[in-house]
């Protein structure tokens, strides 16, 4: 899973004409950590996705594989050739999201107590 991950992160980089010295810098980690996330050695959490998404200007779903498109009502739907491992891979990203939003939470009530 994180090779594939890293593999979507190369490809949106070099879309992007960006080097890895580029996304290291605008990551502010080393070259040598950035490549590992690009060969899948390092595990990525919601906040490392994050910043690399925006670093790519693209969507944490596309970091992760995913394609999306358009309905109707221009809501987005999002689908992957390997629906399974993407939907697991979105299915983390999001109980991590969660996660983090209920220790905010429980931060932000301890603060107004």
């Amino acid at each position: 899973m994180n090779k594939e991950i890293g593999n979507h992160i190369r490809i949106l980089r070099q879309k992007k004409g960006l080097s890895q010295q580029n996304m290291a810098d605008e990551l502010g980690i080393t070259v040598s950590s950035y490549s590992k996330m690009e060969r899948g050695e390092i595990d990525l959490k919601l906040t490392r996705l994050n910043q690399i998404a925006n670093a790519l200007q693209v969507s944490v779903s596309e970091v992760l594989g995913e394609k999306e498109f358009s309905t109707v009502n221009d809501s987005k739907i999002s689908y992957s050739d390997k629906s399974n491992e993407s939907i697991l891979a979105t299915l983390e990203f999001l109980l991590q999201k969660v996660s983090y939003l209920e220790k905010e939470v429980y931060s932000l009530k301890k603060k107004k107590d």
